[in-house]
């Protein structure tokens, strides 16, 4: 077999992965906590929850409606939500404290309400609320309180609306946060942590561990204590040094050995005067890196290889042959992947078309690039990957059949030919218009995108199709009026009708897989297959009822951004399977790098090959993170997956109550939230979605996508307006 330069390169990097895994890179670091502070958990205690107000969201847990009321409507309230709400406060420190509430019953419930309250599971008492309105002051006893989260229970046996509750003694408004602090004469950094504050980072060490302060100086008169407190995960929080103002240098080992997770905790106690200031608080320790971070080194330009992007919109990964059990509907796609390296786990940088398609393009995620809404443009300082292959002498095409993916979104940005035929979207007829182009083209190498669409409601595949995956749904099961019912509908009814659609997405899947086969059969007959780089990969998947939605841009939940790639470099002849974490982002440095153009320095993403040739544990805890974002018709948030553990934050009350913590090698279906028990976890993970925050914050800023009347019945169609 004779095979060019850039091909044999290619294969001798992929062929590594057939070896052991590459040990950790393992790196001394030191980390300044003060400019690490908008990463860390910050705690202050308050006195005051107004309910109904935005700044009481926070502490409400669960077993809450919406906020109610305020200006002429009258007070701020919120009303109970079936028998258990569940209120939270944080104490710096356990000490003599009663809580005033005002509350009443609903008026359409029998008046008086029994009410019972619970202090971190301990019984309170119990109460009568009538419905002219009730005000009760509680003992909320030392013994049962705990330094840290507190949570307040009220189990209701009807409607209570909620009004305000105070906790005395205390302050009426929450504590000033910490923050950097700069001192005269001096250049060592330092940290004010008012009293009943704390600020606390989550690291993840390969060995070692340290804190260390050079001082702890009161901010003022008055005085103050600091705790140095630590976790290491599973096991309990302890206590390292109480340390009063007026304190000289100290370094404390963090606890535990070897990799691990620790969290690290700095408390002001409650106390008069401004504060404390810690001067020049630091961590260091041994961290692990992956051996084959960052793009690999071009290959030699000589014999550039074609490089294919083929994208089927809305296609779960387990409808597909390597990630499915059971009898296979994907035999061409089966097929290709034994002749192709298939990332098992591979997560989509948001539930939607338009900004995981900008992820692909740009290698940013979503935070980055700015195309987080449904207006959004790609604005034209981003680079997108058809300019850069447009700049190395590539010719470019695409061809798109969502109205998220055309040249008013911006994404046609490097492309010298844009097709976009929505009223042809069928994938047979895509690859027909794409073969007329292949044919003919400007000679020499090319960069093509193709953009298909068949799993994507409605459900509506063809009649062969149909009839051999559902031949007993209804006739019109499947279409926008069946689906426009469904999205009424709730309970029993409701995961009835989702059922009968999940023979028909099979189909369309099936389609979409013949038509894969099709387009790579003519790669062959026209002698491109074997020399070029093919990727096939999803822009998100789809919901089909799991967690109770149809379809996608609902939540942040695997069945939307768990996803197929399956990637073959030119040359490849043997399937491999590779088990390390792979996402959108890296498909920009993969494309370039087997291309041989630069790689742009500064990406999140990397070179897929040096994934494959890492063969990276995926459970490791210096694997790589994929962070996920929403922002859709009010659902906004954002999940991080890293060491088979996923985190999803919602930043509003429509995406989730509250974050969700799952593991997912344990827990696939994502159906046991982990929260409670898994604290240093949890904290760790929140520390990542607060690193993509920050880089967010000098990322492009999207432009408007003015969209027309067609457009816009488009995608409202497609259940996007």
């Amino acid at each position: 077999m004779n095979l060019r330069p850039s091909a044999l390169l290619l294969l001798t990097v992929a062929l590594a992965a057939c070896g052991p895994p590459a040990p950790p890179r393992r790196l001394a670091v030191v980390h300044d906590l003060v400019a690490e502070l908008p990463l860390a958990d910050v705690h202050r205690e308050t006195g005051l929850i107004d309910f109904g107000t935005p700044g009481a969201r926070r502490h409400l847990r669960e077993g809450w409606s919406w906020n109610e009321g305020g200006g002429r409507f009258g007070p701020t309230i919120v009303r109970g939500k079936g028998e258990r709400s569940v209120v939270d406060f944080w104490l710096a420190a356990p000490r003599p404290l009663r809580a005033e509430i005002r509350c009443s019953a609903v008026a359409s419930e029998a008046s008086p309400q029994a009410l019972s309250v619970l202090l971190n599971g301990k019984a309170l008492g119990s109460l009568s609320v009538s419905a002219g309105g009730s005000a009760f002051t509680i003992d909320l006893p030392e013994n049962a309180q705990v330094a840290g989260t507190n949570a307040l229970t009220f189990l209701q046996s009807g409607g209570i609306a909620w009004d305000l509750l105070r906790l005395v003694p205390g302050p009426e408004e929450a504590a000033e946060p910490p923050r950097a602090e700069r001192r005269h004469g001096s250049s060592a950094p330092a940290l004010l942590l008012p009293p009943g504050t704390e600020a606390g980072w989550a690291y993840a060490f390969a060995e070692g561990g340290t804190v260390s302060l050079q001082g702890v100086k009161s901010a003022g008169p008055g005085g103050g204590t600091l705790q140095v407190i630590a976790q290491e995960e599973g096991a309990a929080e302890v206590i390292l040094a109480t340390l009063p103002a007026g304190s000289g240098p100290r370094t404390l080992d963090l606890p535990g050995r070897g990799a691990r997770l620790v969290r690290l905790a700095l408390r002001s106690l409650p106390a008069e005067g401004p504060g404390l200031l810690l001067l020049a608080p630091a961590v260091r320790g041994v961290e692990g890196a992956l051996a084959a971070e960052g793009p690999a080194a071009p290959p030699p330009t000589a014999g550039r290889p074609n490089v294919i992007v083929y994208l089927v919109d809305t296609l779960r990964a387990d409808r597909v042959g390597p990630y499915r059990s059971g009898r296979s509907i994907t035999p061409h796609l089966d097929a290709f992947a034994r002749e192709a390296t298939v990332f098992l786990h591979t997560v989509a940088q948001a539930p939607w078309t338009k900004p995981s398609v900008t992820s692909i393009f740009t290698g940013l995620g979503p935070l980055l690039h700015g195309v987080r809404r449904v207006e959004d443009k790609l604005p034209p300082e981003a680079v997108t990957a058809a300019e850069h292959f447009q700049a190395g002498g590539f010719s470019t095409a695409a061809f798109s059949t969502n109205f998220h993916v055309r040249v008013q979104s911006g994404l046609a940005q490097g492309f010298g030919h844009f097709d976009f035929q929505p009223d042809e979207a069928a994938s047979n007829q895509v690859g027909s218009r794409v073969l007329h182009w292949l044919d003919r083209r400007p000679p020499g190498p090319f960069f093509l995108y193709v953009h298909t669409i068949d799993p994507h409601a409605p459900y509506t595949p063809p009649a062969d199709l149909r009839k051999r995956f559902a031949p007993d749904a209804r006739e019109l099961a499947g279409y926008d009026v069946d689906l426009r019912q469904i999205y009424k509908l709730r309970g029993d009814e409701r995961r009835k009708r989702i059922a009968e659609l999940l023979p028909l997405y099979d189909a369309e899947v099936a389609f979409a897989d013949q038509s894969f086969g099709a387009f790579l059969d003519a790669l062959r007959a026209r002698g491109l297959y074997e020399g070029s780089l093919i990727v096939f990969v999803a822009d998100h998947g789809e919901e089909l009822g799991e967690h109770g939605e149809l379809g996608h841009a609902n939540d942040l939940f695997q069945e939307e951004l768990r996803i197929p790639l399956l990637v073959k470099w030119p040359g490849q002849r043997e399937g491999r399977e590779i088990r390390a974490l792979a996402q959108q982002i890296d498909l920009l440095p993969t494309v370039l790098a087997a291309a041989g153009l630069p790689v742009p320095s500064g990406l999140a993403g990397v070179d897929l090959a040096r994934i494959a040739a890492a063969g990276a544990d995926p459970r490791a805890l210096w694997d790589r993170t994929a962070i996920s974002h929403l922002s859709y018709r009010g659902r906004e948030g954002l999940s991080a997956v890293h060491a088979g553990w996923k985190l999803v934050q919602p930043q509003t009350r429509e995406l989730a109550a509250g974050p969700l913590l799952f593991q997912l090698g344990e827990d696939p279906a994502e159906s046991v939230n982990r929260l409670g028990d898994a604290p240093v976890r949890a904290a760790w993970l929140r520390s990542l979605l607060r690193r993509e925050e920050e880089r967010g914050r000098s990322g492009l800023k999207a432009q408007t996508d003015v969209m027309d009347a067609e457009t816009r019945k488009a995608l409202e169609a497609l259940g996007y307006l």
